[in-house]
């Protein structure tokens, strides 16, 4: 048991090193946004329809769709990884490049899953988990 605020501690900083350095490509600035300043409303009926198109967020959220892709169109080198450019001058993305990217993303994903089941209370239950997910 004395293990466990350890591995707390461990995923904690996995997951954020992770989660900045390799899904964010250390670009802290793009949108800083407070987990506590979100709204949302588990009551919504329509299908699709999640905290990231609550009206209340909008503000919040303006102009972040994009900013990601923003920030590799402006750096060299993850230009260079992760957009090609065929004939015609047409940008698309570099698959090799997006299944490393989508490696690094599940390997946060199951990192937050550690520290959601220990830290939740209780374990996770299957609803629970497929909510999530």
């Amino acid at each position: 048991m004395t293990h466990i605020p350890q591995l707390v501690s461990s995923e904690y900083k996995e997951a954020q090193s992770i989660f900045y350095n390799d899904l964010l490509f250390g670009c802290s600035h793009l949108f800083p946004i407070q987990s506590w300043q979100l709204k949302d409303n588990l009551d919504l009926a329509d299908f699709g329809e999640s905290w990231l198109t609550y009206p209340e967020n909008q503000a919040l959220l303006q102009d972040s769709d994009a900013a990601l892709l923003r920030h590799m169109q402006s750096d060299s080198k993850l230009r260079a990884l992760f957009l090609t450019t065929d004939l015609n001058g047409d940008m698309s993305f570099n698959s090799k490049a997006i299944d490393i990217y989508e490696a690094q993303v599940q390997d946060f994903l199951k990192r937050m899953m550690i520290l959601i089941h220990i830290t939740a209370g209780q374990p996770i239950r299957e609803p629970e988990i497929l909510s999530i997910t």
